[in-house]
Formats: structure tokens, sequence, C-alpha cells
């Protein structure tokens, strides 16, 4: 299917920021948004979660000074369904997505428009970039860097620029949304992914990245927490690969292939069906992976002084023994809801959450 943007040369945008009790990023958020250098913001939707501290409060209060900022209810409560209803609400040209969460940088929405004059891509942004205030997000921020992390996928190289096979989140063409049916309410997590692959049927070149756009992201704050993201994230993987397989990278897999590889590997070595001279491989497998996370550290953190909010910023060897739990903890984690969501789809005979 050929599909053009089709855009006016000034294109209107609209902002849609889904949200759930975040009173203490609301009001900063919006601010951020609302004096952007871009004349043709027409709306900021806040589509709220049924927020129980302040943030509605905070949201009302904004929108009597500026009427661009509308307050809009999500009854259901999951961002996929707030990304819906922002989609079906929203009346500018181009729907950026964002997370109350985030920090995004100065012009970042100038920047994102003329992604979209200069290139023929159906959504733009900037690769996803983190920060860290504690040593646990310190290494889970490496680790996310790192290959072994994100299995080279261009939306995680903060230094990559040029077009993609995802990204989120991003400035979007909202008739493209459209077009492609908005989010599949099926997946919880995964849905940008999802719906880049819908997305990325309409054009060769749907989805690009600029290095030159920074927005940022603090991760999980303890290991326990990410974890219970990364189960999460391997449920909605394996809906998705349902979905679109084959057209899922091979990255996709590697958490599950990760999981049971070790199940396999150590229950033939224990049960002597295999030599326990196999098990060796562990530490290579180790040394690797302190030679990655050392290169990774050199080429994106040494010479970097944004990534740590606080001083006294914790050593290399302190950051990569984080690092290396996280990594276990990202793979395990996510092989495992993958796994979880596999055997709920063959024993109930249904592919939702």
């Amino acid at each position: 299917m050929n599909y053009q943007k089709n855009l006016s040369r000034n294109p209107s945008l609209s902002i849609g920021i889904p949200t759930l009790n975040e009173e203490s990023y609301i009001e900063g958020i919006l601010s951020t948004f609302l004096g952007t250098g871009y004349d043709n913001l027409i709306e900021v939707l806040v589509c709220d979660g049924g927020s129980t501290d302040r943030t509605r409060e905070i949201v009302t209060r904004i929108s009597k000074n500026d009427s661009r900022v509308k307050l809009i209810d999500n009854p259901h409560q999951k961002q996929v369904y707030a990304f819906n209803k922002m989609i079906e609400l929203a009346k500018g040209e181009l729907l950026m997505i964002a997370g109350a969460h985030a920090y995004y940088e100065d012009k970042y929405v100038e920047k994102c428009i003329n992604l979209h004059k200069t290139t023929d891509a159906l959504n733009v942004g900037g690769p996803t970039k983190l920060k860290a205030n504690s040593k646990s997000q310190a290494g889970i921020l490496l680790a996310w860097y790192s290959k072994f992390g994100n299995g080279g996928a261009k939306h995680r190289n903060p230094s990559y620029t040029g077009y993609t096979d995802t990204l989120f989140p991003g400035c979007y063409v909202t008739a493209a949304l459209r077009q492609v049916g908005g989010f599949n309410i099926a997946n919880v997590t995964n849905q940008d992914s999802e719906i880049n692959l819908r997305i990325s049927e309409l054009s060769d070149f749907a989805h690009y990245i600029d290095s030159d756009i920074s927005v940022y992201y603090y991760p999980r704050d303890s290991f326990s927490s990410l974890a219970k993201q990364y189960f999460r994230y391997g449920r909605g993987r394996y809906l998705t690969s349902i979905k679109h397989f084959p057209s899922i990278p091979l990255r996709g897999y590697i958490s599950f292939i990760f999981l049971w590889f070790n199940i396999t590997l150590v229950t033939l070595s224990l049960t002597n069906l295999i030599a326990k001279k196999s098990l060796l491989l562990y530490p290579i497998l180790i040394s690797l992976l302190f030679l990655e996370l050392f290169s990774t550290y050199q080429k994106y953190l040494k010479s970097k002084n944004d990534w740590y909010d606080l001083h006294n910023k914790p050593s290399f060897l302190t950051i990569v023994f984080k690092a290396t739990i996280a990594l276990g903890l990202m793979h395990f984690s996510m092989g495992i809801g993958f796994t979880f969501q596999l055997l709920k789809s063959i024993f109930t005979m249904k592919t939702e959450w």
C-alpha cells in the first residue's frame, strides 16, 4: 500500500500525554510543551486514567489560562486506551505522544517538525536516552545501552541518526495512526513496537531518528521493579510476535532463546547428559560481557557529564556489577514473561493479555 503523508507547509500539531497520578511531573511537562517556539501547536491532550492525587487539579488550572490544554478521561486506566482516545480526538495533522516522566530538551518540538518536513517518515523522534540518580539506575542504564541489552536496536543507540524499524515515543502523522486502526488493545505492553510494525507496512521508510533530538527517561530504580517491568515486556513481545511473525527482528526472541538455552544447558550438565565442562562457557560469556560493558561505558558514559544527576558518580566497577545483574534480570524476566504468555495462549486458546 502506498501512503503519502501529504502535510501542509506548517503542519498543525497535537500533543498527547497519558497520565495517572503524575502531580510531581505534569506541570513541568506542560510548561515545556506550551513554551515551544512552534507556532502551530493547537492542543495538548492530557488523557487521565483516574488520578487520585492533584494531577487533574493541576491540568484544570493550567487549562483555564491556556485553552490548548484539554483534560480527557480514560476510564480504562491502561495507557493503550489513552493512546487510542488521543488518536480519536486529535485535531492536528501530527500527533506527538509524550510521557509525563520524560525530560524533553529545548526545541524538541521544533526539531521533530523539521524532520517531518525534510524526510518521508511517518513517525519521527530521537533515540531513547536515559539518566540515572542512583547506583542501581546507573547499572540499568549501562545495561540498556550495551548490545547485550538492546540487541543492536537503532532506537536505543544515542548516537544513531537515520531510518529505523521503530521508535517511541514519536511524533506521528495522525492520518497514518488512524489508517492502521490505532494501538492494539491486546498489547498492554510492547504496544509501541506493534503499531510501528503496522505503520511500516504503509511505507518502507516509516520511522526516522535524529540523535540531535533528546528526550531522557529515568529507568526503574530497583532490580525488583526492573524484573516486573521486563516480565510484562516479555508478555507483550509474545503477543506482538504472534501477530507479526516473521516480521519481528531476531532481537525480539533473544530473551526467550537465552532463558531456555541456559535452562537446557544447566539441566543437561547436572544430569550428566553432557559434560560438566560445558559450563565453562559461562566464564567465557562473562568475559565477553565485561568487554562489551567496558566498551559501552567508554563510548557513551565516560566523557559525558549529563547522564548521572547526583554528585559522586559510582565507580566503573560498581556500575559494571550492577549492569551485570540488570542484564541477567532483563533477559530472564523477559524470557519468563514470553514463556508465560505462550503457555497461557496454548491453554486458553486465546492470544490476549
